[in-house]
């Protein structure tokens, strides 16, 4: 069969490949694709088949399609700095390597201030190794990593980086042939979705998948609004900055685009609605979905346009993981194609059996997507991503074309990963370790209700939001942003996301275990223990100075001040009250006790630093 011109040269240089899944195989070029046929294994003779044919006999198209993927929590790797009040969008997370936390009154804010007294090291942490779900800096230290889930499987996985060196000792680059290693790896990959997703492209990131995801959409609808959600996330492209509340907010005098469009993230806690009297989480869900009904109204009746897709996370990861309901979901898909428009999941945060329960996260829903996109776990850490979608919407794209998209190397990582998943049980580990973490968090959040507000997640993601008080639910950055610097103190990282950057958010690598779980939960318990330790000494501080005591919290929070000092500051400013009630004499011994206690601790740490 000739080859023909697809615009992008001879086909045989750049195919579109095509893999039925199961079955024997015979590949044949044809214009713009190359055909697998399904090989009758009595005969031996081959009959063409198409992607609608049986349902144990589907096609798989696949594309190979480059942009690095910034992170966008915040991060323990800074100082105590203040918080800026814009995201920090060249990161995902803010990781704790900054300065001690010897962190100010916050009482104008928040009339308390939960404060974490810390030793820190002074230095940035500078990774030199890691390995599993641990990261090892210059000097050797050993941290745990809460929250680099692009080491899906675990970082520098024995079998992930062999099959990549294996791979580049042979061949690294084969843009527009096939090879072996391709057509298994999307064989695997497909079969993990249903039976309608068989149509494959690889690329490069997760940026840049969802904007192909994007440029399916309104291929397929001919129309180019796009609804997403507040504080949501898909990718540093143009189009993708567009429709990234998270980052276009912080860009000086961006105007927001015409067709671009946001919904409120169904929050079931501190959200836009809240359990009135009477009310049950069905009558929020339904609140949620009129908000969407609403917004497409908006679009499609008053504006009189059109609307081409609907990009969603399964579990709202950046804005702070949200879980909702499958109700919610199950509506929303009906309101988007009911007015024209397609669903796209972006699995990248919770996609390859992160939440326990499924391998990706829209099955938890009971939903079907057209199009799915999911990017840094597959590689592990190596640069590669992929989009799966119906073959109805393939077939509107027209031409594409990708340099490195689908390399051998990326192919046999992707296997090794898939493999790994399998072979260690990844998922099932995944469920079993966070019912159990996920228990142990809800505990922590009934100890500490006025600092710990919300414990949401399944499986290895979670978030915790951190609140100023229990009542009020008002978000507390500042104690987040302590309780961050404060875990990295124990050699614990985790990041920081949410509008309001007041939420913990937990995605380790996939072989984290219950003893990892164990030792987290203990850490933080102790720093929040150590807040509230903080904020008691505050609250006696505030009692002696309402006695008309010149007291300063500074002797507190500075370990080279002396006990004497904050005696002496203690003492009565008119020399004929120098007789002191018992009782308040009781509050200075109990803080000159808790000052000891601090710097006794202090003390230790820093030993135990230089030893």
């Amino acid at each position: 069969m000739e080859g023909s011109d697809t615009g992008f040269g001879p086909t045989h240089q750049n195919p579109t490949f095509l893999a039925h899944l199961r079955g024997l195989r015979k590949i044949s070029v044809v214009p713009s694709e190359v055909r697998v046929q399904a090989m009758d294994t009595n005969s031996g003779s081959g009959s063409e088949e198409s992607a609608n044919a049986r349902l144990n006999n589907r096609s798989i198209h696949v594309l190979p399609a480059n942009v690095n993927t910034h992170t966008l929590h915040l991060q323990p790797m800074g100082s105590m700095e203040p918080i800026s009040p814009l995201p920090n969008i060249d990161s995902l997370h803010t990781l704790p390597t900054g300065a001690p936390i010897y962190a100010k009154s916050l009482l104008t804010k928040y009339k308390k201030a939960p404060l974490v007294l810390s030793t820190a090291n002074d230095s940035p942490i500078k990774l030199s190794r890691a390995s599993k779900q641990y990261l090892y800096d210059e000097t050797g230290q050993e941290f745990l990593d809460c929250i680099n889930g692009t080491a899906h499987v675990g970082h520098c996985h024995p079998q992930v980086v062999s099959a990549g060196q294996v791979q580049m000792s042979r061949l690294t680059t084969a843009q527009g042939f096939l090879s072996e290693v391709l057509s298994k790896y999307v064989k695997e990959l497909v079969d993990t979705l249903p039976e309608r997703l068989s149509v494959c492209y690889l690329c490069n990131s997760g940026s840049e998948a969802n904007d192909l995801a994007i440029r399916l959409a309104r291929q397929y609808t001919q129309s180019d609004d796009i609804i997403a959600n507040e504080g949501a996330y898909h990718g540093n492209l143009g189009v993708l900055v567009d429709i990234s509340p998270k980052i276009n907010k912080s860009i000086p005098q961006y105007r927001n685009k015409e067709w671009s469009h946001t919904v409120p993230v169904p929050k079931f806690y501190n959200g836009k609605h809240d359990l009135a009297d009477g009310e049950t989480t069905a009558d929020l869900v339904k609140k949620h979905v009129q908000d969407f009904e609403d917004c497409l109204k908006t679009i499609c009746v008053q504006k009189g346009r059109r609307i081409a897709a609907f990009i969603f996370e399964p579990m709202f990861a950046i804005p702070g993981v949200h879980i909702p309901p499958k109700e919610y979901f199950q509506e929303v898909f009906r309101l988007v194609r009911q007015y024209g428009g397609i669903c796209i999941a972006d699995e990248v945060q919770s996609g390859l059996g992160r939440t326990g329960e499924n391998f990706w996260g829209f099955q938890n829903y009971d939903v079907f997507p057209d199009v799915v996109t999911v990017g840094k776990p597959l590689g592990n850490g190596h640069p590669m991503a992929a989009v799966i979608c119906t073959k109805e919407v393939s077939d509107r794209l027209g031409g594409y074309f990708s340099t490195f998209g689908g390399n051998p190397v990326s192919c046999s990582v992707g296997l090794a990963v898939l493999d790994v998943i399998s072979n260690e049980k990844l998922m099932s580990s995944a469920k079993r370790v966070g019912r159990l973490h996920g228990m142990a968090l809800k505990d922590i959040m009934r100890k500490y209700p006025n600092m710990v507000g919300d414990v949401r997640g399944m499986g290895l993601m979670w978030g915790i939001e951190i609140v100023a008080e229990q009542a009020s639910k008002a978000p507390c950055p500042e104690l987040a942003r302590n309780i961050m610097f404060g875990l990295k103190a124990r050699k614990i990282l985790v990041g920081i996301t949410g509008d309001h950057r007041n939420i913990l958010l937990f995605t380790p690598p996939m072989c984290f275990t219950v003893d990892n779980s164990r030792r987290f939960c203990q850490s933080l318990d102790d720093v929040l223990n150590e807040c509230l330790t903080s904020f008691n000494i505050q609250s006696l501080s505030l009692q002696l100075q309402s006695d008309g005591r010149n007291f300063l919290l500074d002797d507190v929070l500075d370990p080279q001040g002396s006990k004497g000092q904050s005696r002496k500051r203690l003492a009565s400013n008119d020399p004929e009250e120098d007789s002191v009630k018992s009782e308040n004499e009781d509050l200075i011994e109990d803080l000159d006790d808790k000052i000891d206690s601090k710097r006794a601790k202090m003390e230790l740490e820093e030993y135990e630093d230089l030893d």
